[in-house]
């Protein structure tokens, strides 16, 4: 029985399968939520038509829904309309699946509960003891512990995970620059930034070449290419400068210090998550499109140093750490399918 694992997320779909497909589709959500399933259908035309599709989610947090429950269940019939007669479960954070009717009756159960799909199915594949997992997204980072093959995360809904530094909003692509620093090295002083979505964290990393320019992205502040002089364009816009009063040296000098900044943001969360423990870090996994600067915090943050360090684009592939979500929920179904 081939099962297909979907994790929907507010700005990106996700879809894999646990012998190792792996495809992501950009979607905002709350511009068009009527188009839902329509982009499902899109994404899962990548894939062998499957017999059943396991499912978790974070969109129910975008703002086109007045609640969470609205979005919960928005998520999911789009989803059986996708499936069909086909069997649907959802993913909670109780650490089992649910029918649809089930997650639609409670929730908060299943609201972005993909963090927690991960954090199980890494925590027992990797058999990890004492450690730490690291998934770094386009808008999200999820610094989840794991402990005796279990999560052992302090909070499990967006709010308690958000006091516990066990998700910090910051991420390698959607992050507003003036949510990251106030102000950034220019010509000899410090200018602050303007708090308008004039830049991203994308252009940051596009600059600094972790990411390959893209002609054909259009998913940017300004709804231009995702290039190196697109993106020196952006970041100058939020020094209130254009091209002409802003190099690419200058372009360069400002997107190396934000990129020190978010990383110290992630740091100062590691060490609060580590005072907690009992004993250091042993291993930490890393995933997601953000998963270079995961690597750069196991490197660097000092609640970290000396952990083994599992990537999963190396154990995996790319496309699977991108998908990490998805793949978890396609392989924990598996699993039980297995132990039934």
């Amino acid at each position: 029985m081939s099962i297909l694992g979907l994790d929907i997320g507010g700005a990106n779909l996700k879809a894999a399968t646990a012998d190792g497909l792996a495809a992501a589709r950009s979607f905002e959500i709350w511009k068009a939520p009527e188009r839902l399933a329509a982009e499902l259908e899109l994404l899962i035309a990548h894939f062998p038509p499957p017999s059943q599709f396991a499912v978790t989610m974070t969109a129910e947090l975008a703002d086109c829904f007045a609640t969470k429950a609205d979005g919960v269940e928005h998520v999911i019939r789009a989803v059986q309309q996708v499936a069909g007669d086909r069997p649907v479960r959802v993913w909670q954070t109780s650490g089992d699946f649910v029918s649809p009717d089930a997650a639609i009756a409670e929730p908060l159960g299943v609201a972005a509960a993909n963090w927690h799909a991960l954090a199980s199915w890494t925590a027992d594949h990797f058999q990890i003891e004492n450690g730490l997992l690291i998934d770094i997204g386009s808008t999200t980072t999820d610094l989840i512990p794991l402990a005796g093959r279990k999560s052992t995360s302090a909070g499990l809904t967006d709010p308690a995970r958000l006091q516990s530094s066990e998700l910090v909003y910051t991420g390698v692509r959607r992050t507003p620059l003036c949510a990251v620093a106030v102000s950034v090295p220019y010509r000899g002083g410090f200018c602050p930034l303007a708090a308008e979505l004039f830049a991203t964290t994308q252009d940051v990393y596009l600059i600094l070449q972790d990411f390959a320019s893209d002609e054909s992205d259009f998913h940017t502040a300004d709804g231009r290419a995702a290039t190196v002089e697109m993106s020196c364009a952006r970041l100058a816009r939020m020094l209130c400068c254009d091209r002409d009063e802003f190099s690419l040296e200058d372009a360069r000098e400002a997107a190396q210090f934000i990129a020190n900044v978010q990383l110290q943001i992630l740091s100062t969360a590691a060490q609060r998550i580590r005072e907690r423990q009992s004993e250091p870090f042993e291993t930490v996994v890393v995933s997601g499109s953000g998963s270079f600067l995961a690597a750069r915090l196991c490197e660097g943050a000092e609640a970290l140093r000396g952990c083994n360090v599992i990537s999963l684009p190396t154990e995996t592939s790319p496309a699977i750490a991108e998908a990490a979500c998805a793949y978890a929920v396609a392989c924990l179904a598996e699993d039980a399918d297995g132990s039934a």
